[in-house]
């Protein structure tokens, strides 16, 4: 195998193995967050955890490269929230944008104390959850099994 090839492989193997253990992470966060309910820090932060962890395999500001729409879910109901998950991530998870999704509340009117400003967010629905799992963990295998071949590839020469 000439070094251009191997190079290629190695890159390959990298966004993979990477993208491998982003989801591993997203998968923890999904699951911890389905038994949590009383910490709402803790529930922000593993909100941002699951998308951030999964989106960053597919940012394009990836400095190894995204990975590419062929990564992408395969059935369409995972596609849309693989759509709405890269949505989120810059609209309410990785910046401090104003957006309908983050911004924040004037909470003390509520209570008749006018001024007392809080944080407003949508929080990722709980139901979607175990969909999210699913999701997680079928693209982690179909890069497990991609993994292995290219391994295998360079063990072979």
């Amino acid at each position: 195998m000439h070094a251009g090839e191997r190079n290629r492989i190695m890159n390959e193997l990298r966004r993979l193995v990477l993208a491998q253990s982003d989801l591993a992470q997203a998968n923890a966060a999904a699951t911890a967050l389905m038994n949590e309910h009383l910490n709402g820090d803790l529930c922000r932060a593993l909100e941002t955890a699951i998308v951030v962890c999964y989106v960053r395999p597919f940012n394009r500001a990836n400095n190894i490269k995204p990975l590419g729409e062929q990564w992408y879910p395969e059935l369409p109901s995972a596609r849309a929230l693989h759509d709405v998950l890269m949505a989120m991530r810059d609209q309410v998870y990785a910046h401090n944008d104003r957006t309908e999704f983050r911004d924040i509340i004037d909470s003390g009117a509520s209570v008749g104390m006018p001024g007392i400003y809080s944080e407003q967010w949508v929080p990722i629905n709980r139901e979607a959850l175990p969909g999210m799992i699913q999701m997680f963990s079928d693209q982690q295998a179909r890069m497990r099994t991609r993994s292995q071949q290219l391994q295998q590839e360079l063990r072979d020469d």
